[in-house]
């Protein structure tokens, strides 16, 4: 864990402290290891041999399904949006190829239908007996898994941020974090409600004990966008912290977290920022 107590120049005694979950893997580390752990432990219990998920052209989560398939010489099979794509693409695609995931592109009509049984039963009738595992490895294993990302080490931290992309990151590290603690999850898409249900849905049945809230102030637009201040901020991480981030997930929540250490709310606050990855094919 990289600790950066002069981070916020020493104005109102505010610190922050950087978990850095994308080290020493940026592939397939960060929160996938987490969120694969249960998953291929469910996996290998259920005797398949063969793993099936969904993702985006640019979709971190495919490159470390992919890179897990390689470690653990089972079969992945990557569904990715858009039918217009192929393995040489992007830098993502080709990697997944490297590790020998098989990609099926699909058009954005039919990967709307990802979460719906009678697509799964398509699926498993035509690729057989296999594993399928949600978008972005997100489900109740993946929640478990991400209940680890917490330790004896964060409980010093009064407010836990990190980036929302489908919430199951943040409904772990809700549901293990300490009363004292507050957790906000920085969305990095547009999904006002829908976040919320998505991680109250994972909370069920939990008991959870920390405050927990979701801001969208920070999107930039959707999932994806950017802007020429997070990009130069981006930047400036780089250079002047040696701390790599991506425009899509851990870049949007830093600079989340420096825009509301900057209000009366947080003054005097120790944060911590769970970085999750994400840099790994970033421009």
């Amino acid at each position: 864990m990289d600790v950066l107590p002069d981070f916020f120049g020493g104005e109102g005694n505010s610190s922050l402290g950087i978990l850095r979950l994308d080290l020493p893997d940026p592939i397939a580390g960060g929160n996938k290891s987490y969120k694969l752990k249960y998953n291929l432990e469910e996996m290998r219990r259920s005797g398949l041999k063969r793993l099936l998920t969904f993702g985006g052209a640019f979709s971190n989560h495919i490159a470390a399904v992919a890179t897990a398939g390689k470690k653990e010489n089972m079969e992945t099979i990557g569904m990715i949006r858009g039918e217009e794509l192929n393995g040489n693409s992007n830098a993502v695609l080709k990697h997944a190829v490297s590790c020998g995931m098989k990609l099926v592109f699909i058009s954005r009509d039919e990967y709307r239908k990802r979460n719906d049984a009678d697509f799964h039963e398509a699926i498993i009738r035509e690729y057989g007996p296999l594993y399928l595992l949600p978008e972005g490895g997100s489900n109740e294993f993946a929640v478990k898994g991400c209940q680890e990302i917490l330790s004896v080490a964060t409980e010093k931290y009064d407010v836990i941020v990190c980036p929302v992309g489908t919430g199951a990151t943040l409904a772990g590290i809700i549901s293990s974090a300490k009363k004292h603690q507050e957790i906000i999850g920085v969305a990095v898409l547009e999904g006002k409600n829908y976040l919320e249900e998505e991680v109250k849905k994972s909370l069920a049945g939990k008991n959870a004990a920390a405050k927990w809230r979701i801001n969208h102030d920070f999107t930039f637009g959707g999932y994806g966008k950017s802007s020429i201040e997070l990009e130069n901020f981006i930047v400036e991480m780089k250079n002047g912290c040696s701390l790599p981030l991506d425009h899509v997930y851990s870049g949007k929540t830093l600079f989340a977290i420096c825009e509301m250490e900057k209000g009366n709310e947080f003054r005097g606050k120790h944060f911590l920022f769970v970085h999750t990855g994400g840099y790994a094919f970033s421009k």
